[in-house]
């Protein structure tokens, strides 16, 4: 993606470029568990360096913006019913600052149309992005099922370099002023011959940028994995610790009953005796 603006001092096929300062992942298996997501996604760039990290949220709810009280153990169990997804992309922190120009984000949650993000004017290292977006599926299908299990969501972060923002600016006359108006993205004209002096982003070798991403992305997989390990344990721990605690409570109530119901009837007999040996003085005192 390219935000082309003509130089008025030089060719007119000049453009200063949009660049990809790398991508972030999310695995949403969370969202199959119909669990909360909360994750901050590192960005890698083409050579596998890391150059900041995002914050990510979503949350399953229901047609109210509640979240579920009784999740499944996993969405095949509501095929054919309706869920929502409250998704937020808060903010970045830790850009390169030489890439942190006008920094915007684009992303694209399961089958819904491609979201780019308004660039945040000017030099922005922790960007705050604030978006909010509700997601709504009128209807689980497999498709979604198998998306939410297995595929990741992937955020391409993109910025100005230092260099590229400095002619930005110069180019409209603002001398490193930030504008809304300069951050839309948008391909250039297929005509358009980059000249000898135009600056371009040097353009990673595909097998690299894909064997590096396809690393980062499996390394998060199985961390999310252990993660869901994890926390499957804890769980049916703290359940066999519910269930035995109850279990104990109910014997001490148990016991508690029995012991109280033996006083009441030794009470008793106590109480019939002292009738019948008052009852046995008075005949003999008759006599």
């Amino acid at each position: 993606y390219h935000s082309p603006i003509s130089h008025p001092s030089r060719s007119s096929h000049y453009c200063v470029c949009l660049q990809l300062i790398g991508n972030a992942h999310v695995y949403l298996k969370f969202l199959y568990h119909v669990l909360e997501l909360q994750y901050n996604p590192v960005i890698i760039d083409y050579r596998g360096k890391q150059e900041g990290e995002l914050r990510v949220e979503i949350y399953p709810v229901d047609d109210n913006g509640e979240e579920y009280d009784e999740p499944p153990n996993g969405l095949e169990e509501w095929i054919g019913k309706p869920i929502n997804f409250d998704f937020k992309l808060i903010y970045g922190k830790g850009l390169t600052e030489k890439y942190a120009n006008n920094v915007s984000v684009e992303f694209q949650f399961f089958n819904e149309p491609v979201i780019e993000l308004d660039p945040i004017p000017g030099k922005k290292p922790n960007p705050e992005f604030n978006f909010r977006r509700l997601f709504k599926i009128e209807k689980i299908t497999k498709e979604l099922v198998d998306y939410l299990q297995n595929d990741a969501m992937t955020f391409k972060v993109k910025g100005y370099t230092d260099a590229a923002y400095k002619e930005l600016m110069e180019s409209q006359g603002m001398s490193h002023r930030p504008s809304n108006a300069l951050g839309s993205t948008m391909e250039p004209p297929a005509s358009a011959a980059p000249s000898a002096s135009q600056e371009l982003p040097s353009k990673p070798a595909t097998p690299a940028v894909s064997e590096v991403e396809f690393k980062q992305a499996k390394d998060e997989a199985e961390k999310l994995r252990a993660e869901k390990r994890k926390l499957e344990v804890e769980k049916e721990e703290l359940q066999k610790e519910m269930v035995e605690r109850e279990r104990k409570a109910k014997d001490e109530a148990l016991a508690t009953v029995t012991k109280d119901g033996d006083k009441a009837v030794k009470k008793q007999i106590d109480e019939m005796k002292k009738e019948r040996d008052s009852a046995v003085c008075h005949i003999i005192l008759c006599f």
